[in-house]
């Protein structure tokens, strides 16, 4: 592997992990305590986007995203499930959870090479 493609996979991977963690930031800091989707959860969620879409164009499988989404979607509807066994707690609603699976659309936007689009995604996410 040339330093080059080796210098943009680093920048490539650290953009999404930045952007999860961004996220995973924004929610924890809110009001409902969400054990299930953690800064770490977004940042994984990030980093399962990006490696996904770079394996795909690597293999010439894009079905390879929707393994990726389809492990995120597993991963969130078992946390929310798991949250949700105690029916004496009022519902908090499914933000958390789709702003995993939009998380996990800003790695591989990083991905595929529209950083920018991804940054502008995130952003918006955050307000």
């Amino acid at each position: 592997m040339e330093q080059q493609e080796l210098l943009d996979g680093f920048v490539m991977f650290g953009s999404a992990g930045l952007l999860g963690f961004l996220i995973g930031l924004e929610r924890s800091m809110g009001e409902s305590n969400n054990p299930h989707a953690t800064i770490r959860d977004f940042v994984i969620f990030a980093f399962i986007g990006a490696t996904s879409a770079f394996a795909g164009s690597r293999l010439d499988n894009p079905w390879l995203i929707i393994g990726g989404l389809l492990a995120v979607l597993a991963l969130l509807v078992s946390g929310y499930w798991a949250d949700h066994q105690d029916k004496d707690e009022p519902d908090t609603g499914t933000t958390t959870e789709g702003a995993g699976i939009v998380t996990f659309f800003l790695g591989v936007l990083v991905a595929v090479g529209a950083p920018e689009l991804a940054i502008a995604v995130a952003i918006a996410l955050l307000f």
